[in-house]
């Protein structure tokens, strides 16, 4: 939601691959996975802030998800593919697929999609919470848990957006929230769920450190 970032088209995401493959790229892809043609912005209003939940379908995710795993194996991609802030359950099966094909792929999920449901946009504050991917049903939230706790997502991550308070409930309504300052709190919400202290390590920490090779300490 910030500057002309998008790749919209199938046909200039192809080339990205293709000259990745060309160049021989074994580094990092991360992929926002939200396709246009699946969205229907003309419904979303500020007056009722959850239309942005229906305006970014799920189906925008998956089946943009669908095309990043189709492109690289089309293309023979040799670099690690990371679909960043996964927010759907069909979405983390077809990463789960992908990597039994043999695809070097990896998924994280926000805290705020795994705590919170398109109910939170419902009332006075809504729009506060305007994000994109945007905030699922309560039974997809519930599922991305599942897959948590089934080893199917990889880790957390925050995708951190400090926007100003006027940015949030002004046009043009930013999309994205703070993370970060809550971070600390996650720990206990995972553990209040039945995570082990090894495994909230992992998923915060330990597991991107290794796939990324980063030789950094935990604080």
């Amino acid at each position: 939601s910030v500057g002309n970032l998008v790749f919209t088209r199938v046909e200039d995401q192809a080339r990205v691959y293709e000259t990745l493959s060309q160049e021989g790229y074994n580094g990092v892809l991360v992929v926002h996975a939200e396709k246009e043609s699946e969205m229907d912005n003309s419904i979303w209003t500020p007056l009722e802030p959850v239309t942005h939940c229906h305006a970014r379908p799920e189906k925008a995710e998956i089946e943009s998800v669908k095309d990043q795993i189709a492109l690289a194996k089309n293309y023979d991609f040799g670099g690690k593919m990371h679909i960043a802030h996964i927010s759907s359950p069909k979405a983390v099966e077809l990463v789960e697929d992908a990597r039994k094909d043999r695809l070097n792929i990896s998924c994280g999920i926000c805290p705020h999609h795994l705590i919170y449901d398109w109910s939170k946009m419902v009332g006075e504050n809504g729009v506060l919470w305007k994000m994109n991917p945007p905030l699922r049903s309560p039974e997809s939230r519930d599922q991305m848990l599942e897959h948590l706790k089934k080893g199917k997502i990889d880790w957390i991550e925050t995708d951190h957006a400090p926007h100003t308070l006027d940015e949030k409930v002004k046009k043009p309504f930013m999309s994205g929230i703070s993370g970060l300052p809550w971070w600390n709190l996650f720990d206990r919400y995972l553990s209040s769920k039945g995570f082990t202290g090894m495994e909230i390590r992992n998923l915060t920490f330990n597991n991107a450190a290794n796939r990324f090779g980063i030789d950094v300490k935990r604080t």
